[in-house]
């Protein structure tokens, strides 16, 4: 069964590379390109399954999405994985909060081993 993902990522590379893997294995997906987007498109469409979320973004970074994520009912049980370049600051983020995290870059393999365990 597809799957709805969304994808909160601001390099266009990245985010495409992403898009086209999961497509591929036969997910529908949506991109933006931080935070903000992200809770603008979680107010206004169908909810996703699955959030994959970067930390480093402008306008509103992963941890203060995680925290708006988290603290909205409606969107509070949303799975969430979290990516970076960086570490991941345990201090800003709860373990709770998300299902995995991956450092990049990430193999695609592992990538889409760790989604389909967490949608499936």
């Amino acid at each position: 069964m597809q799957k709805k993902i969304l994808i909160i990522e601001d390099e266009y590379d990245i985010a495409s590379t992403m898009e086209l893997s999961l497509e591929m294995d036969d997910h529908e997906v949506r991109l933006t390109s931080n935070g903000r987007e992200a809770l603008n498109v979680l107010e206004n469409e169908a909810l996703p399954h699955l959030i994959i979320s970067d930390i480093m973004m402008p306008i509103m970074d992963g941890y203060e999405f995680t925290r708006e994520l988290r603290e909205n009912k409606r969107f509070s049980n949303i799975p969430l994985i979290l990516t970076s370049a960086a570490q991941l600051n345990q201090s800003l983020v709860n373990k709770k909060d998300y299902q995995a995290f991956l450092k990049k870059p990430f193999d695609l393999e592992n990538f889409l081993e760790t989604v389909s365990k967490i949608v499936s």
